[in-house]
């Protein structure tokens, strides 16, 4: 049973890198893609800017880094269950410090989105 728990553990520990590098790297190329002042239309009295794979870029960044942030809750509460599980004695203490770091990277994620 143990075995399972290390593995699917790692599993979903190299999904979560493989998200967050794919995240880091389309956030890059949107940098990278994003509109110019050049690019800045005039119509009469109307401004516009053509079309942007930056915009698509940060979708998907987003999308992955909010996937990444969902897996890595699901390592953490399961960790924090099972453990629940096994320690029946009174003197258990709650994971406060690893709610605090899950609370600010929700935060976090939320506040650059």
């Amino acid at each position: 049973m143990e075995k399972t728990h290390s593995v699917s553990t790692t599993i979903l520990s190299v999904i979560i890198t493989i998200l967050g590098i794919v995240s880091f790297s389309l956030c890059v190329a949107s940098e990278f893609q994003r509109a110019k002042w050049e690019d800045l239309k005039l119509d009469g009295k109307l401004c516009y800017l053509p079309k942007s794979r930056a915009f698509r870029f940060g979708i998907v960044a987003l999308i992955c880094l909010c996937a990444a942030q969902i897996f890595g809750n699901l390592i953490v509460c399961r960790n924090f269950c099972s453990r629940e599980k096994r320690i029946t004695s009174c003197d258990a203490r709650k994971p406060t410090i690893g709610s605090i770091f899950l609370f600010l990277s929700w935060y976090v994620a939320f506040i650059s989105a």
